[in-house]
C-alpha cells in the first residue's frame, strides 16, 4: 500500500530508497520515515506549476523577480512639470503598499512621451518589448497617448491614465485596452452648461473658441447640453492664435446681448478677450465660463476686474481622505501638489494594482502568472471603487472618471483683499 502511495505523487528514487532501506525501516525508522511521507504527501497535494491558458497570454513573473508596471509620461515637452508631479503621485501609491504586491517586489518603470505622438509610439513599442511589464500607467499629453493606444491595444496591454482628457481617446475603435480616471474633456462642457442653465438662470449664450481640437470639440458638447436643455446659442466666433484684435466679436456680442459668454480658449488670448470685454460698460456684468486651461495665477493676475464675473470648470477634489493624502504629500515631498492630478495619479495607480492582485495566480514557489485579458476584464468591469477623486465606475469606453472630482471655481480680482489661490469653489458636481 506504501509503495502504491509513493507511485502515485512520485517521490523521487533517493527518498524511497531512504525511506524503505532495510536498515531504517525498524519501529523508530518508521515514524519518522512515515513523518517524512506526510509531509511528501502535503507537498503533492498542492497545485503543480501554473499553466496559462488566457487567450492573451500572460505576463510570467519568477520567484525573486519584480512586479514591473510602465510610467509612460511626458518628463520632456511642455508638460514636464505636470509630469513630474503625476509621477510623484504614482511613486507614492507604491510607497503606501511599500514597494510590495503579492510578495514581490514593485517597480515603476520610467517612458518619456515627449508629448507628440511619434515618443508615444517609441515608448509604447520599449514596453510591449518588455514581456515583463504587467500594465501601463500614463500619459499625460493626449498626443502621446493617442499614438501609444493602438499599439498597446494590439497586445492587450492595459494602460490607465491619470491625466489625459481629450474625448477623443475614448471614442475611437481602438481604445479598449485604455481606461482613464481623469476626467473627459465633454463633461466640463456638460458642468458648465448645466452650471449656466441651472444656476445662472442663462437662457442664451455665445461662444468663442480657437481652432484646436479642445476648443472645438468643448464648444460642441456645450452647445448640445445647453441648447437641449433649453437654451439658445446666439453667435458662435472663433480666434486665430495669438488674435489681440477682438473688435469684430464685440460688436456681435453686444448686439446679440447674450446671458452668458463661453470661452473654452487658452492663454494669451483668453486673457486678451476678457479685458477687452470688461472695457464695454453692458457687458462687464455677463458672465464668462472658461476651462481648466484658465486655472492659472498668471491668467487671474492679466484679467484684472475681469476675474469678478469669470467661471472656470475644473477638477476640485474635496474630502476628509484628500485632506489626509495632501498632508501625507507634503510630507513626504516638502510642498503641496499644484492640481489635483496628484490625486488622480494616485488612483489610477491603486486602480491598476488592485485589480492585478484581483486576477494574479499565485503559484507554489511564489512565481505570478498575470492574464492579460483577465486584467482587462477587471479594470473593464471596475464598478463602485472608491478613490481619492470619487466613486470610479468605468463606463465601456473606458472612461472610469467620478463626475464629482470637477467643479465650477469663480475668479476674483488679484487686487481685492479677497484674492487667493486656489479659486473658490461656487458649484459642485454632485451627481456620479
Amino acid at each position: 500500500m506504501l509503495f502504491k502511495l509513493y507511485s502515485v505523487f512520485r517521490i523521487p528514487y533517493s527518498v524511497r530508497r531512504y525511506l524503505f532501506s532495510g536498515a531504517r525501516f525498524t519501529v523508530y525508522g518508521t515514524v519518522s520515515s512515515l513523518l517524512v511521507l506526510f509531509l511528501l504527501l502535503l507537498t503533492a497535494c498542492v497545485d503543480p506549476a501554473l499553466e496559462c491558458t488566457d487567450p492573451l497570454g500572460c505576463v510570467e513573473i519568477r520567484p525573486d523577480d519584480p512586479l514591473l508596471v510602465a510610467a509612460l509620461l511626458d518628463q520632456s515637452g511642455r508638460a514636464a512639470a505636470l509630469s513630474a508631479e503625476v509621477q510623484n503621485g504614482l511613486l507614492m501609491a507604491l510607497a503606501d503598499r511599500d514597494n510590495e504586491l503579492l510578495g514581490h517586489r514593485l517597480e515603476l518603470v520610467p517612458f518619456d512621451g515627449g508629448c507628440q505622438e511619434s515618443g508615444g509610439a517609441a515608448s509604447a513599442r520599449e514596453i510591449l518589448a518588455d514581456g515583463r511589464i504587467a500594465g501601463v500607467l500614463g500619459t499625460v499629453c493626449s498626443e502621446s497617448a493617442a499614438a501609444a493606444i493602438p499599439l498597446l491595444a494590439e497586445r492587450g496591454m492595459v494602460m490607465v491614465s491619470p491625466a489625459n482628457t481629450a474625448p477623443r481617446l475614448t471614442e475611437t475603435a481602438v481604445s479598449p485596452t485604455f481606461f482613464r480616471v481623469a476626467y473627459n474633456n465633454r463633461l466640463q462642457a456638460d458642468l458648465m452648461a448645466e452650471f449656466a442653465f441651472t444656476t445662472l438662470g442663462a437662457r442664451t449664450a455665445a461662444i468663442i473658441r480657437d481652432t484646436t481640437a479642445y476648443s472645438i470639440d468643448l464648444a460642441a458638447t456645450f452647445t448640445d447640453h445647453f441648447t437641449t436643455a433649453g437654451g439658445v446659442i446666439l453667435y458662435e466666433g472663433v480666434l486665430s492664435p495669438g488674435q489681440v484684435d477682438i473688435a469684430e466679436k464685440l460688436d456681435l456680442l453686444l448686439r446679440t446681448a447674450p446671458d452668458v459668454v463661453y470661452m473654452p480658449l487658452f492663454e494669451p488670448e483668453a486673457a486678451y478677450f476678457v479685458v477687452q470685454v470688461h472695457e464695454q460698460e453692458t457687458l462687464t456684468e455677463v458672465p464668462l465660463l472658461g476651462t481648466d486651461t484658465l486655472l492659472l495665477e498668471s491668467f487671474a493676475r492679466s484679467i484684472g476686474t475681469g476675474a469678478d464675473s469669470t467661471y472656470l470648470s475644473a477638477a476640485a477634489v474635496s474630502s476628509t481622505a484628500y485632506d489626509l493624502f495632501l498632508q501625507r504629500w507634503a510630507d513626504r515631498y516638502g510642498v503641496l501638489p499644484t492640481t489635483p492630478f496628484a490625486a488622480y495619479a494616485y488612483d489610477a495607480a491603486n486602480l491598476l494594482l488592485d485589480q492585478i492582485t484581483a486576477v494574479a495566480q499565485l503559484s507554489n514557489d511564489n512565481s505570478l502568472l498575470i492574464g492579460r485579458q483577465a486584467l482587462l476584464d477587471a479594470v473593464a468591469g471596475t464598478q463602485n471603487y472608491e478613490a481619492l477623486t470619487g466613486t470610479l465606475t468605468c463606463q465601456e469606453n473606458g472612461d472610469c472618471a467620478a463626475r464629482s472630482s470637477l467643479a465650477v471655481l469663480q475668479l476674483v480680482d488679484w487686487e481685492s483683499e479677497e484674492s487667493g489661490w486656489p479659486p473658490a469653489v461656487v458649484w459642485h458636481a454632485t451627481t456620479p
